[in-house]
């Protein structure tokens, strides 16, 4: 089972698996918060996990065009990262609304660039 729900401001997702015991057990969790947003020059992107696991950050369009990778690997704890706007090769992007992905979870993040 999955749950989805927001607070104090951020993102909360709980994933329970059942195995067959009949018994859920919490297997993932996962805290988002980005800020700001809508953002001008650098949104700060905070994870906090529950326990080591694989995480993965990436920007998209609304086109589902990846932008941006932003981490790929193991972690643990928090993870602070910020994206400045800017795709794969450096080159900022236009103004817009972006996705950001983080693992299998998608939160709308607004960019208001020059």
């Amino acid at each position: 089972m999955l749950g989805v729900f927001e607070k104090n401001g951020s993102l909360v997702v709980a994933a329970t698996l059942d195995v067959n015991t009949g018994v859920e057990i919490a297997e993932n969790e996962l805290n988002l918060n980005c800020y700001p947003n809508p953002f001008h020059d650098i949104i700060n992107i905070e994870v906090k996990l529950q326990n080591n696991q694989n995480l993965r950050v990436e920007v998209y369009d609304m086109y589902s065009r990846k932008v941006r990778q932003l981490y790929s690997g193991k972690a643990d704890g928090t993870v602070k990262l910020q994206w400045d706007g800017s795709e794969e090769q450096g080159n900022k992007v236009a103004s817009g609304v972006y996705l950001l992905r983080v693992n299998k979870i998608w939160k709308k993040v607004m960019y208001k660039g020059n």
